[in-house]
Parts: structure tokens; C-alpha cells; sequence
């Protein structure tokens, strides 16, 4: 019974190593320029438009009002 858990224990950790060999690092760029093939895109018009827009605002706290020794 040992042996069996031992065995498997070996063939998944094999199994975890080469996936992982497999694992490419991947790095999110900036710009959408690295995305697009080229010559594909072709804009006329530079514009946003939004459909919603929700503002909330909050007031700040003063750094001082955090301070115990403040001088009020």
C-alpha cells in the first residue's frame, strides 16, 4: 500500500515537472501596438464614448487628523 502512494507520488511530481518545463513567462505590454498585425487596424476618428457615467465622492482626511499630537 505504501509503495502504490510512493509511485504515484513520483509519477505526479514527473508529471508537474514537465508541465511546468513547459510554462512560457508571459508579459503584459503597454501599448495595443504588440497586438495588432499591421496594417489591420485603420482608425478615423479619435473618440471616446462613454454609455454611463457614476461619480462618487469622498471626502479626504487631513494627515494631521490622523496624528494623535495634532494641533487642531
Amino acid at each position: 500500500m505504501l509503495t502504490c502512494i510512493i509511485i504515484g507520488l513520483i509519477v505526479g511530481g514527473i508529471t508537474l515537472l514537465i508541465l511546468l518545463s513547459q510554462l512560457k513567462t508571459v508579459v503584459p505590454q503597454n501599448q495595443a501596438s504588440n497586438y495588432i498585425k499591421k496594417n489591420s487596424l485603420h482608425l478615423t476618428e479619435q473618440k471616446d464614448f462613454f454609455l454611463f457615467k457614476q461619480t462618487e465622492k469622498t471626502p479626504r482626511q487631513n494627515a494631521a487628523s490622523n496624528t494623535p499630537n495634532a494641533k487642531q
